[in-house]
C-alpha cells in the first residue's frame, strides 16, 4: 500500500512539472483550465465536509450506536487527518462540524476506508 501511495505521489509531482513547463512554454488554455482545476477540487472538497456533516448529522439517543453513514466514507482522509493531529481538540473545527447538526446532534466521521473506526462530535 506504501507503494503505491509512493507511485502516485511521484506520478502527480511529474504531472505538476510537467502542467508548469507547458503553462511557461505554450500558455494553452486548456493547460491553465487544468492548473485552476487542480487548485480548486481539494479546496472544494475540504469546504464540502462541513455539509456533508451536516447532512449526516442524528440527533443523539441514549444507548444508540449508530455508524457513520456509508457515504461518508468518502470523507476518511479528513478524518483520519483529524485522528491523527488529535484536531478534535479544536474547536472552530468542532463548530465547522456540528454547526448544522441542530441542537443536540451528534456527527461521526469515519477515520479509514472500511468504516470500522470513527470519531463523533456532538452539537453543544
Amino acid at each position: 500500500m506504501e507503494f503505491l501511495f509512493l507511485f502516485l505521489a511521484v506520478g502527480l509531482a511529474a504531472f505538476v512539472v510537467w502542467l508548469t513547463v507547458r503553462i511557461v512554454n505554450r500558455g494553452g488554455r486548456w493547460v491553465k483550465r487544468t492548473a485552476v482545476a487542480m487548485v480548486c477540487l481539494p479546496i472544494v472538497y475540504v469546504l464540502s465536509f462541513g455539509p456533508a456533516c451536516w447532512m449526516a448529522a442524528s440527533p443523539r439517543v441514549p444507548g444508540s450506536q449508530d455508524g457513520p453513514r456509508i457515504w461518508m466514507r468518502f470523507y476518511f482522509p479528513v478524518g483520519a487527518l483529524i485522528h491523527v493531529t488529535h484536531s478534535e481538540n479544536s474547536q472552530p473545527l468542532q463548530r465547522w462540524i456540528t454547526w448544522g447538526a441542530g441542537k443536540k446532534g451528534r456527527v461521526i466521521v469515519p477515520t479509514d476506508r472500511s468504516g470500522q473506526n470513527w470519531y463523533g462530535f456532538t452539537a453543544e
